[in-house]
């Protein structure tokens, strides 16, 4: 395992990780903002928070397959 080429070229590595960086952090808010509604009665912001998250999950499940697919291309 050692010693062998990365699959992926450095930038492309460094973008991903600044992504899901941000995505996870914007996550982290809006879980923040929906235990702070939900303690003050407030559901339909609650699930509003909580379905922007949803979305924010399944882009950095997005990122995530396509550097797996990228990862396994043909041409590296």
């Amino acid at each position: 395992m050692l010693g062998r080429a990365p699959r992926l070229p450095h930038g492309v590595i460094r973008w991903i990780i600044i992504t899901l960086m941000l995505l996870n952090g914007v996550q982290l808010v809006l879980l923040q903002g929906a235990i702070n509604s939900s303690a003050q009665g407030q559901l339909e912001t609650t699930w509003t928070y909580v379905a922007i998250s949803a979305v924010g999950l399944l882009c950095a499940l997005g990122v995530i397959a396509y550097a797996f697919a990228r990862g396994r291309g043909p041409g590296q």
